[in-house]
């Protein structure tokens, strides 16, 4: 029986402007009524506060909230009596005016003898609680027609803040104005505003549109037992009633117990509540939005069971403690209280049935509130009542008579978080799917939240949604997804980034709708934002955006499939780089391509590069062979760096290709002309004489081709060198070409080198035990981390050639320092910068022993080679430089 089955709408009377008419009126009377609740709610300050004034005791307070709170039962009664009355709208105001009256008139009683002010007090109130249980089920159903389904949870927790709002306002205005004005006549001027305020709300609801509502045929009877065959309802009626009991034992007497016991002002009372209402009004639309997305049931479980814990806050409180304990109790009460409330109150709005009068499941709710409302504050004073004023001592704490009462709800609250697992409802997310959505920048994101919900502007909208794909939490998904509809193209295009900043499979579904709309201006930005995102599932609808007739949306899906990689994208990639030929989006293949290792594409594109006249395209073409050719990082970081830095990496690049040449396991047939034409190469590159540069690589590239060699990043960098030299100017060597064929000859040299033919993949560094060495031995060591790395011929291996440079122009300082004191022949130092980390090794090793004896370091680098170098005896004692 739940209300989402039923087709029908309760609003079909209405028109959209007088369904938000209906709705706005709704929040004024919240707001209107809050100002008149102080006077007739017990457990608040003011009534409690007057009862107490006029000689009331702390258990005549908890018994008269209980009596009360009994009167919700007879909305059983009030519902079968007036569902056959014509005109409800005049009936409620006629009632809710005598109600607002009667629960005013309790200022009245200070005018009576003591000992008859409890029972007339009693007796006002339960008219006020008896006309308003009257008109509560028609006021509940009049609101449950009106409400559309898919604004219900962010309509109920904006409704409350604003009830939250002014209820924190008023309340502190009115406690101020009693501690200026203890006497009679402060609290006669607060239940004359109160009275006022009332009056208006009702007038309000006689101004309200109310749709055709059919009447409701049921019997008396009816009206308690059908609600309660909905298992679901059922379920939420008994969580809502057991919550509210054991919440209520101990909340009828927190303002009695910070007035009496810890002899608090009320303006202090008021000061602690507000904390609650403020944190309330906070959480109210954040509440909804989360009952909206997830449903109420998982929010109902996560805010209930820490809930307990705040309740047993107030064992703990007292005068040594109050100052800060209260203001965290308060706190943890009004952001959990406010979740459940929220998480009820939807559920119920969802379950009843819609299009109808459904005033029964509302007197059906209000007699399990009633019952929870009232038998929490009796038990509590019961509870009491029957504790010595003295207080117990329970566990080794002293506890007051009301913190008995306190310690005692504590417990009881554990009945509602057992029954919340029982709650019901279809399609709700889990609460460990609920609790998965608190990760990322959770401030960032309700900082971004607020600001695009309120902003008015396009630029402020575009940041605030920009901001919100930074925060990288689950959250902001449904706000982005909206926003890629919204009016402002700027903001649709923050919108699409931002989704795939977050990197969220939750998001792939409406990219691709937007990728696939042929009408969106944002589809290249889809594209890109399924390629950050990353799922198998956006490789296909990419893959048919490659023949896309927009050349952004081609560049951006083959970006994106580079991102996603596999075997698909791999193919899809390579195939569109040998078909028709479309110079818009031939780098962005090649890039792509090139991510996923893909060396066919060196041909292509070395072939197409003449075609390019933008030095920025052909950059990107070369930087993409560069990447296949194992060397994804060289090529951007020669050609970034200043012209001097680039000469000295360059130099020192060349340095290594002789060297690794040199150790190339190849036929001496191979090795030696290969090895004279890399130091021609490094020779025609110091005199910046790029042809000859090119002319010996080229010839290197001839002898490596045409050799047996079964390697194949060697053979494909031969061919990479090959196709260059012959398809662009020699003006383009100066600049790119010098610096292409630096990068291909590294790759070509150090997949020659006396290793493993498959390069070790990078890992993250971790701490190993040194082995035992030889006396006077040290090993040269290798960075798994390296940008280019190699696996090691035993336990050696390379210096990461962007680093040599940079470091041997910073130890050539240390090693003048040093050359005086350790006396090492030039020659020897100039072999050492050929090498600059055994340059390093030596320095350190020198330093290590005694100054008075004589220290033989080994350098070995590969097996075969290294060097000895002998520090003569006598040298001076020197310190390392600092």
């Amino acid at each position: 029986m739940s209300g989402d089955n039923h087709s029908s709408t309760g609003n079909r009377s209405l028109s959209q402007q007088q369904i938000a008419h209906a709705l706005r009126h709704f929040i004024i009377m919240g707001v209107l009524w809050t100002v008149y609740g102080p006077n007739a709610i017990v457990s608040g300050p003011v009534l409690s506060g007057f009862a107490l004034k006029v000689g009331l005791s702390q258990a005549q307070v908890g018994f008269l909230a209980s009596f009360v709170g009994m009167f919700g039962i007879w909305q059983i009664v009030s519902s079968y009596l007036t569902r056959n009355v014509r005109n409800k709208r005049r009936l409620c105001v006629g009632l809710g005016i005598i109600e607002i009256t009667a629960g005013s008139l309790v200022i009245s009683t200070a005018m009576l003898p003591e000992g008859t002010r409890f029972y007339a007090i009693a007796g006002l109130l339960s008219i006020a609680y008896l006309l308003g249980h009257t008109v509560n089920p028609i006021f509940n159903s009049w609101l449950s027609n009106v409400l559309p389904a898919e604004v219900r949870g962010s309509y109920t927790g904006r409704r409350m803040m604003y009830i939250s709002v002014t209820s924190m306002l008023y309340l502190y205005v009115a406690s101020r104005w009693l501690d200026y004005r203890p006497d009679m006549g402060g609290f006669i001027v607060v239940y004359v505003v109160g009275w006022i305020a009332g009056i208006l709300g009702y007038i309000m609801l006689g101004l309200t549109p109310r749709p055709e509502i059919s009447a409701e045929q049921t019997q008396f009877g009816g009206a308690l037992i059908e609600p309660l065959r909905d298992p679901q309802y059922r379920s939420l009626a008994f969580f809502m009633c057991t919550w509210l009991g054991s919440a209520m034992m101990s909340g009828a007497f927190y303002s009695v117990y910070m007035l009496q016991d810890l002899q608090l002002s009320y303006a202090q009372v008021a000061i602690y509540t507000n904390i609650t209402l403020f944190l309330m009004m906070v959480f109210y639309p954040i509440w909804g939005i989360f009952v909206q997305r997830y449903g109420s049931r998982p929010v109902a479980q996560i805010t209930i069971i820490p809930y307990v814990g705040a309740l047993a806050m107030w064992v703990f409180i007292g005068p040594a403690t109050y100052a800060w304990l209260i203001p965290l109790q308060r706190a943890l009460a009004g952001i959990l209280w406010s979740g459940t409330e929220i998480a009820n109150s939807t559920l119920l709005y969802k379950i009843v049935p819609r299009g109808k009068e459904n005033s029964s499941y509302f007197a059906n709710w209000m007699t399990f509130v009633a019952i929870g409302a009232a038998g929490g504050p009796f038990i509590g004073g019961l509870i009491r009542s029957s504790v010595p004023e003295a207080g117990l001592t329970i566990f080794g704490i002293e506890m007051a008579p009301l913190q008995v009462v306190f310690a005692i709800s504590a417990l009881a609250s554990l009945v509602p978080a057992i029954q919340s697992l029982r709650i019901r409802e279809s399609e709700a997310a889990s609460p460990r799917h609920l609790l998965g959505q608190f990760r990322g920048n959770l401030l960032g994101y309700a900082v971004n939240y607020a600001l695009f919900t309120a902003a008015m502007g396009e630029e402020r909208r575009a940041q605030a949604a920009r901001g919100l794909g930074r925060s990288h939490t689950p959250l902001a998904v449904d706000k982005l997804v909206d926003a890629l509809d919204d009016v402002s193209p700027h903001v649709r295009s923050e919108a699409a980034r931002g989704l795939g900043e977050m990197r969220l499979e939750e998001a792939v579904e409406p990219l691709i709708e937007t990728l696939h709309d042929d009408e969106s201006d944002i589809r290249p930005e889809a594209a890109e934002a399924l390629g950050k995102i990353g799922a198998a599932g956006s490789v296909e609808p990419l893959v048919a955006a490659l023949n896309d007739e927009d050349p952004r949306v081609r560049t951006s899906a083959a970006l994106a499939l580079g991102e996603i990689g596999g075997e698909e994208a791999r193919e899809a990639l390579y195939n569109a780089l040998v078909g028709p030929f479309r110079k818009s989006t031939f780098a962005a293949l090649v890039d792509g391509s090139s991510r996923l290792g893909d060396r066919r594409l060196i041909e292509p594109a070395l072939k197409r590069l003449p075609q390019f006249r933008s030095p920025v395209l052909r950059m990107q073409i070369i930087n993409g062979v560069c990447r296949v050719l194992g060397e994804p990082k060289h090529f951007y970081r020669l050609l970034m760096a200043d012209r001097l830095t680039r000469a000295a990496m360059c130099d020192s690049m060349n340095a290594r290709i002789v060297r690794l040449l040199q150790r190339a396991e190849l036929p001496e047939a191979v090795k030696q002309p290969v090895v004279r034409l890399a130091r021609l190469f490094r020779r025609a590159m110091a005199e910046d004489d790029f042809a000859a540069a090119a002319e010996h690589a080229r010839k290197l590239a001839v002898v490596i081709d045409a050799a047996s060699i079964t390697a194949p990043m060697p053979r494909a960098a031969a061919r990479a060198i090959l196709l260059y030299v012959d398809n662009v100017s020699e003006e383009m060597l100066a600049d790119e070409g010098a610096i292409f064929l630096v990068v291909c000859l590294t790759s070509l040299a150090r997949y020659l080198s006396p290793c493993p033919a498959t390069v070790r993949p990078i890992r993250p560094y971790t701490k190993r035990r040194r082995k035992p060495e030889a006396p006077g031995v040290r090993k040269c060591w290798w960075t798994e981390w390296d940008s280019n790395p190699r696996p090691p011929p035993c336990e050696g291996g390379a210096l990461p050639t962007e680093l040599s440079a940079r470091l041997w122009s910073k130890f050539t300082v240390y090693g003048r320092m040093l050359s005086s004191a350790v006396s090492v022949p030039r020659q020897t130092r100039r072999e050492h910068a050929v090498q600059p980390r055994s340059t390093t090794i030596f320095t350190l090793s020198s330093l290590a022993a005694p100054p008075t004896e004589c220290a033989t370091t080994r350098i070995m680098c590969s097996p075969g080679a290294s060097l000895d170098v002998s520090k003569p005896c006598g040298s001076p004692s020197v310190s390392p430089p600092r």
